[in-house]
């Protein structure tokens, strides 16, 4: 009977053990799945898994008519919370505000409703078109990065509260990395726009950004710039640069 009892308040350790043993199991059958004397690399775990199960994120087929009726309703959003002068988007509904997180959220979202037909290819180039004009304009945080927020209006840039600030909150690598991969994006579907992408963030010390492998980011606290480091669970404030 004790032995019973002890089994079952084990049960957790007991459980730990066998995932421990049966991922071990798993991690050495992927490295003896892979061709061995021919001189190619052995299949990792990710390439095993691709080649058999689809990405988490695969959705095969095509988009069904509530898709599409979900799609158009999240694009009303654009329409009515973008500048007609600027070209950028609301952070939030009549909040006349944008990060960079954001915008290269407007970016992504701009082809795919042209994607999904939702607008055509004319108004999704002229939207993007707005949109690099705008970023080509941005006064840049220590004449290095995009700040944290501008005005959508103006393109001014503003603290949390959308108030102008000349000094500016600092940048976000996260925001940055974000927006960079949405114009990544946009060339894509409209590879015209390359030089517009290019004119638009070639004076952006991107460089600023990396140091030993990792992101760092910066933030105005009582009008000494402070860098953060970005992108982990922790954060690791470092004193500003000199």
């Amino acid at each position: 009977m004790r032995f019973r009892q002890n089994l079952v308040r084990a049960r957790g350790h007991i459980v730990f053990i066998l995932g421990v043993i049966g991922g071990l199991m798993v991690v050495t059958w992927l490295e003896q799945a892979g061709p061995s004397a021919a001189g190619q690399a052995p299949v990792t775990a990710l390439a095993a898994i691709e080649a058999t199960t689809p990405l988490p994120l695969t959705i095969p087929g095509r988009s069904s008519a509530a898709d599409l009726d979900h799609a158009a309703i999240a694009w009303t959003y654009f329409r009515t919370n973008t500048d007609p002068d600027t070209g950028l988007a609301n952070s939030v509904d009549g909040y006349p505000s944008t990060t960079m997180w954001e915008t290269g959220s407007l970016i992504v979202a701009v082809v795919a409703a042209e994607r999904l037909a939702l607008i055509d290819a004319a108004e999704a180039r002229a939207r993007l078109t707005a949109i690099l004009t705008s970023l080509d304009r941005l006064p840049l945080f220590q004449d290095s990065l995009p700040n944290k927020a501008y005005d959508t209006r103006s393109l001014k840039m503003v603290d949390y509260a959308n108030r102008p600030t000349q000094q500016g909150l600092g940048w976000s690598a996260l925001d940055m990395a974000r927006l960079m991969s949405a114009l990544a994006i946009a060339r894509g579907a409209h590879p015209d726009l390359a030089p517009a992408i290019a004119a638009a963030t070639d004076g952006w010390r991107l460089d600023r950004m990396v140091r030993d492998g990792q992101l760092y980011g910066t933030s105005v606290v009582d009008g000494e710039v402070r860098e953060n480091q970005e992108g982990r669970l922790a954060m690791n404030n470092t004193p500003p640069r000199r």
